[in-house]
């Protein structure tokens, strides 16, 4: 019955990819298994974090609904690969 209040934020979160910071076990390409990521905003990867329009493109990124099923989920290991 608890998880009940929580659930709708956890949607919501996860829909918007509000849930940056957060840690997460997923397999990383440059390390060649599973670790423990961090979960980051689109604005944070490598071609998108130049320059401040590209930021800014990025963070609008994380309040489009869907977009990670379409894009992924981004996050970073901790030996600096940015996965998806």
């Amino acid at each position: 019955m608890s998880m009940l209040p929580e659930l709708p934020n956890q949607i919501i979160n996860s829909l918007f990819n509000l849930d940056q910071g957060e840690h997460q076990e997923k397999y990383c390409r440059n390390c060649d298994r599973i670790t423990e990521q961090v979960k980051i905003s689109f604005s944070d990867l490598p071609g998108l974090r130049d320059y401040e329009v590209e930021r800014l493109l990025g963070r609008v990124l994380d309040f489009v609904p869907g977009i990670k099923l379409l894009a992924g989920r981004p996050s970073a290991c901790r030996c600096g690969a940015v996965n998806r």
